[in-house]
């Protein structure tokens, strides 16, 4: 009887191909970040203009979440980097600007929690 699973090849360069899955993660979340400071910096301009567009603050709630998101993953894809090869020095590099990332956006990181814990939009 031929057995129905088998397991997956491992790929010849392992380490570098998860090297580059780390950082072209790292890379969505910088354009997710640099989306999300076209928003609020178009709604400091709105403000002093009197002005309110609902396309603004939808696109500022919507790019909190998915930076959020897009964080969670990074971190969960650094922790299983660190099992498989331990701590490189692409491993040291993106987890220091990722806790640097966190000083800066601690706030949208931390409402991105509650607001999932707290089951998401209703």
């Amino acid at each position: 009887m031929k057995p129905n699973l088998k397991l997956a090849p491992t790929p010849k360069n392992f380490q570098r191909d998860s090297d580059i899955a780390l950082l072209s993660t790292q890379a969505e979340l910088i354009k997710l970040m640099s989306k999300l400071s076209k928003f609020e910096k178009q709604k400091a301009d709105n403000k002093l203009n009197s002005v309110q567009e609902m396309k603004v603050f939808k696109g500022i709630y919507r790019y909190h979440k998915l930076m959020g998101l897009k964080y969670w993953e990074l971190t969960e894809d650094l922790e299983i980097y660190k099992y498989h090869f331990g701590e490189t020095n692409t491993y040291l590099k993106i987890s220091s600007e990722l806790e640097i990332f966190l000083a800066e956006h601690q706030v949208h990181i931390l409402d991105f929690f509650a607001w999932f814990e707290s089951g998401g939009d209703k």
